[in-house]
């Protein structure tokens, strides 16, 4: 960009350029169908109908302003026409539409309002857990020497991170949990059919992601307590403490991963029908400032290319012209 500028400026301080630019400008003005060509696509493109309304030329005046794509965007070709035979009224929707009713009858139940909420809480509990256990085994491999050192994701995260995901998340999801599986469907989650063999799973993880939360809590206490002098910690106390610190933390927050896994899945389909609903509310205005932004950059680029590119063409153009004047 420098260089260009540097370009210009010494072309613009050149003695002859006011006569390359006068001569330049002369041709531009003489090749009238050019101009005319320039202002015929310019008139064309201003008088466009809004975004908000069909329009019925959208190929002109070129491919370089895709009107089409700009309306379906837009949803302007959402409508509804009557059906010719038995007075129905059929529907037109774009896909993001579809999407968005598809996403809006997997995500919401009618008969249970609070699943959305339990699966959206469950999805940002599992990407706390897996960032717990991801913090865990990258402290874990450097400590041991297989990593240099930490990744840059999780450079920003201390073993903090990973100890309140294996006590206390996993303390409250785990109970959550089982009062979830304690009946026959859940009300504020969806876990599915939890009777059979997968509701024993499920509420044998929950009871276990309770208990390994209570127990590493009882060891960071009897840490705390070493540390301020209350008890004479020894070699077997201090290997007790790291596998309870980090052996039994790893459990957890993989049983908290486990337990949240699967309405995760219903949590992620309700943010996405979330996004799309904002996108489809916003999408009218911000595609009105899009359409008007398109349509100046489409005119002031194409004065700019008329403007320098007409002299260049004329030179080829006119060597045309004069060779089929002497085939004649």
């Amino acid at each position: 960009m420098a260089q260009l500028a540097q370009l210009i400026y010494e072309f613009l301080n050149w003695q002859y350029a006011g006569i390359v630019l006068i001569i330049w400008g002369l041709v531009d003005i003489i090749w009238v169908q050019r101009w005319r060509n320039l202002f015929g696509r310019i008139g064309k493109i201003i008088a466009k109908p809004i975004i908000f309304k069909v329009d019925k030329e959208p190929e002109v005046p070129s491919f370089l302003y895709p009107r089409s794509l700009l309306e379906q965007i837009t949803g302007t070709e959402e409508k509804i026409v009557s059906s010719n035979k038995g007075g129905t009224n059929l529907e037109e929707k774009s896909l993001l539409v579809q999407w968005s009713e598809s996403l809006q009858k997997s995500a919401f139940d009618v008969e249970s309002p609070l699943k959305v909420v339990g699966n959206i809480v469950s999805f940002f509990a599992l990407l706390f857990f897996l960032l717990a256990e991801g913090v865990l085994i990258a402290h874990t491999m450097v400590l041991l020497g297989l990593a240099d050192q930490l990744w840059s994701i999780f450079s920003y995260f201390t073993l903090d991170t990973a100890l309140i995901g294996g006590t206390v998340a996993i303390g409250v999801i785990g109970f959550w949990y089982f009062i979830e599986l304690v009946g026959d469907e859940s009300n504020n989650v969806s876990l599915g059919n939890v009777k059979g063999a997968r509701g024993k799973f499920l509420r044998v993880a929950a009871i276990l992601s309770i208990l390994g939360g209570i127990f590493v809590a009882l060891g960071l206490s009897f840490d705390r307590l070493y540390s301020l002098g209350f008890l004479t910690p020894s070699p077997t106390s201090d290997i007790i403490l790291s596998f309870v610190k980090f052996g039994v933390t790893t459990v957890n927050n993989i049983l908290g991963a486990i337990l949240t896994f699967v309405p995760s899945l219903s949590g992620v389909t309700a943010l996405l029908f979330i996004l799309v609903g904002l996108i489809i509310m916003i999408r009218k205005p911000v595609m009105f400032f899009v359409d008007l932004a398109w349509r100046a950059v489409f005119v002031v680029t194409d004065i700019v290319l008329w403007a320098l590119l007409t002299p260049i063409i004329a030179i080829p153009a006119g060597f045309v012209k004069l060779f089929g004047f002497f085939n004649k």
